[in-house]
């Protein structure tokens, strides 16, 4: 259905131009943003790991004595943007080659309102991160240092501009316009939801919008002008998923340029969203646009239904005469989802042409916990080889920190509106610090510290200005239910993954299918093979220690009536496996148990009837417990740099429960402790549990003397000592993970008692052991008892 349109024509009056003289500008004239930026470039100097890693702080341009050199740049330019995390030391900036700095302070201090000039909310603190948007103009040189300062993650951002804008270079004194033009700044940062210097625009005409599914509205409106505000009313009851089904479409002189859901374009991310920025914003009842989007002809604003609920709103708008005198671009808004793929960055647009990026708002969906935000933001202009934007991390780039660990933020430029445990909505406009290019722009963002959160779902919109032919190489947009969140579907834990796991396939094809894109679910997927009878695709599969073992099949359905078999080396086992009616639930067939020696084996799924067989996982449980009794000691206090090799007192020593130890924080003892699942939890147990070390014990009985492999997960590093002498350590950072280390232990024939010791850092603390036991012929306590 296709509503009635009403053309609107636009006012006479044109807003005069201000001086532009003043880098204050750039920080709240919106009517600015259009404008083409000849001969100016943006940089990010960063201290990002320059090996591509994810140690992200504590690089610098250089390092003299305790002096360490932040950025040394060549003029003329403008610093648009200080930011660090954890800002330490005292900071200098020395404009032209001056003998006195112009800046000299505490780090810090520019951030808290200490610093002359560094004024709030132009400078200050957000979620975790401290930044400065107070510009610093050099006609020759810039450079800012930070002498003895800790090992901190900063940015700065910069424009280098043509000699021809005349810049007076920052002296921390400032000229009547400057000064002006700060007080505009301040009023704008502080009145957000207000529309900056909308005067001389008239209305467009007010609609109510009541959308049936398939439903869809149009506005045209006659130029030359430019749409100056967009706001659109919803009732209480509209959720997420009917704005996210709802699209957006802006056309100018013909061509589409902005192409969103409504939810994305305004950034509303999850129901119950509200934010404010200088250009957008969201609320209770309705979200607001105030970007500025010029045409030369006409301008056509369509809102479609795609949803299977009727869509309410109501729809006001502004519109003025005149395009900009100056060289403009047309406002884009390119939206882009995706599942992300380990090694591959997320891609926030690729633009072809000539233009100036200004901003992104982006919703994020982990599959547990915030580990993607480890990402950095990576933007290459024009066709480099290495991008001359590079971040230290997802909440950096958005002017926060340590993963937004004060919650929610709104800033001109920047904020946060939307945090759980596994999901983030995020904004960031670069309005004194756009990005142009002149041939591309490739705007990527990791997701995890190397890409190494697949499965997290990411959705984007790239707010941006182009000259005529610009535009965004961006797939086409989904459709209707495809374009809501996809719910995750984890992996099976200790399972080998059949989507990327090695096969080797005879009689048939095989396919790598991920589950979002043979259902409503994302995350890992199946391997589906496809033949005729006999057709089989084989596993290789090395396996650490001798056991008997359980072998779980998870079975994904393929739509066809098939039948197929589990080979072990060659041989059928057990009952067939049955494929299911779709893709998803999976079902589960277990096998066993079954004596794997140590070694190569090889698992294969073969056909028996039918066309084809979906498999999702094969995991092999070993039938040898963990154990679960154990007698702790701790914990010892460990200084900065000591690990498990650090001797102490008690290395070696068998438990006693009536020892006691001396430590910095008083006595400690033995005590006997239980872990049901097998994974004793040390950070739960004892106090202080950062920068410690604990001692776990357990004692196993065997009835002859025997060579057995000791199976350790531990976090973070273990020392083990068996019947007093020390038989394996390591000294590592790392998570716990069960069997991660093997450790070859030769018992005596009785009791014998086995001692680990287990270091931390921070955050997770705890330790597993198992000893394979196939015939069960061993014996486990906490405590071996008291020698006859």
């Amino acid at each position: 259905m296709r509503s009635r349109t009403v053309t609107a024509l636009v006012g006479l009056a044109l807003a005069s131009a201000a001086n532009a003289a003043s880098p204050f500008r750039a920080l709240y004239d919106l009517d600015d943003l259009p404008l083409m930026k000849p001969g100016v470039r943006t940089y990010q100097v960063s201290s990002h790991d320059p090996t591509g890693g994810n140690a992200d702080a504590g690089h610098f341009v250089r390092v003299t004595g305790k002096t360490a050199v932040l950025a040394d740049l060549q003029g003329p330019g403008i610093v648009r943007r200080i930011w660090s995390a954890n800002p330490s030391g005292r900071l200098r900036i020395t404009i032209d080659g001056a003998s006195r700095p112009a800046v000299d302070v505490p780090f810090a201090d520019i951030f808290q309102d200490k610093a002359p000039g560094f004024l709030p909310p132009l400078a200050g603190q957000s979620s975790g991160g401290w930044y400065s948007y107070v510009p610093i103009p050099f006609r020759k040189s810039c450079l800012i240092t930070v002498t003895d300062g800790d090992f901190f993650y900063y940015q700065v951002t910069w424009q280098k501009v043509p000699d021809r804008d005349n810049l007076v270079s920052y002296t921390g004194r400032y000229s009547e316009s400057d000064r002006a033009g700060y007080a505009n700044a301040l009023q704008g940062w502080n009145s957000l939801g207000e529309n900056p210097n909308n005067s001389h625009a008239v209305p467009l005409p007010k609609r109510s919008l009541n959308l049936p599914p398939g439903g869809s509205w149009a506005q045209p409106i006659q130029g030359p002008g430019a749409i100056t505000e967009l706001r659109f009313k919803f009732p209480e009851t509209a959720t997420f998923a009917q704005l996210r089904q709802t699209v957006l479409r802006i056309s100018f002189d013909g061509n589409y340029c902005v192409q969103a859901p409504l939810a994305d374009f305004f950034g509303i991310g999850f129901d119950g969203t509200e934010w404010k920025s200088l250009p957008l914003g969201a609320g209770r009842d309705g979200a607001w646009c105030f970007f500025r989007m010029p045409f030369r002809k006409t301008a056509r604003i369509e809102v479609n239904n795609e949803s299977r609920e009727p869509f309410v709103a109501t729809f006001t708008g502004t519109a003025r005469s005149g395009a900009p005198a100056k060289e403009w671009g047309y406002f884009h808004a390119d939206y882009h989802s995706a599942v992300n793929v380990a090694g591959s960055d997320y891609v926030f647009g690729r633009l072809r042409g000539r233009g100036h990026v200004v901003g992104v708002t982006e919703n994020m969906r982990g599959t547990g916990g915030l580990g993607f935000l480890e990402g950095d933001e990576k933007v290459y202009v024009d066709g480099e080889g290495v991008p001359s934007i590079y971040g230290t991390g997802t909440e950096d780039f958005y002017n926060c920190g340590w993963y937004f660990d004060t919650g929610l933020v709104n800033v001109a430029t920047h904020g946060l509106s939307h945090k759980t445990d596994n999901e983030i909505a995020a904004w960031r406009f670069e309005i004194p610090d756009a990005i142009p290019f002149t041939r591309s722009l490739d705007f990527h963002m990791e997701h995890g510290g190397g890409d190494d959160a697949p499965g997290s779902e990411y959705a984007s919109v790239l707010y941006w200005y182009g000259a005529p032919g610009a535009k965004s190489a961006a797939p086409p947009m989904p459709k209707g239910s495809a374009l809501l969140p996809k719910p995750y579907a984890p992996p099976i834990e200790g399972a080998v993954q059949a989507q990327t796991a090695t096969w080797a396939v005879k009689g048939g094809t095989l396919r790598r299918q991920a589950w979002q894109d043979i259902s409503p679910y994302r995350g890992g997927g199946r391997a589906l093979l496809k033949g005729r009878p006999g057709a089989v695709m084989n596993l290789p599969l090395e396996v650490r220690f001798t056991d008997r073992y359980d072998v779980d099949v998870y079975v994904s359905g393929s739509n066809t009536s098939s039948m197929a078999a589990l080979q072990v080396d060659g041989a059928e086992v057990g009952q067939p496996l049955l494929d299911g009616a779709g893709p998803l639930p999976l079902r589960k067939i277990s096998y066993g148990p079954l004596t794997f020696t140590e070694g190569r084996h090889t698992l294969g799924i073969a056909l028996k009837s039918g066309s084809s067989i979906g498999v999702a996982a094969i995991r092999l449980i070993p039938r040898s417990p963990l154990v679960k009794d154990f007698a702790v000691l701790g914990p010892f206090p460990l200084k900065k740099g000591e690990d498990v090799k650090t001797p102490l007192r008690p290395d070696g020593l068998a438990p006693d429960l009536s020892a006691s130890f001396r430590t910095d924080n008083g006595p400690v003892k033995w005590t006997v402790l239980r872990a049901p699942s097998g994974v004793l939890d040390l950070a739960a147990t004892l106090t202080p549990n950062e920068n410690a070390a604990a001692y776990v014990a357990f004692a196993v009985n065997s009835s002859a003397a025997r060579t057995v492999p000791i199976l350790l997960g531990s976090d973070d590093g273990v020392e083990v000592w068996l019947n007093g002498k020390a038989i394996y350590a390591n000294p590592i950072t790392r998570s716990l993970q069960i069997d991660q280390d093997r450790v070859a232990a030769n018992l005596k024939a009785g009791w014998n008692q086995i001692v680990m010791k287990v270091v931390q850092g921070g955050g997770a603390w705890g330790v597993a052991a198992r000893i394979p036991d196939p015939e069960g012929n061993l014996q486990f306590t906490a405590l071996a008892p008291p020698e006859r």
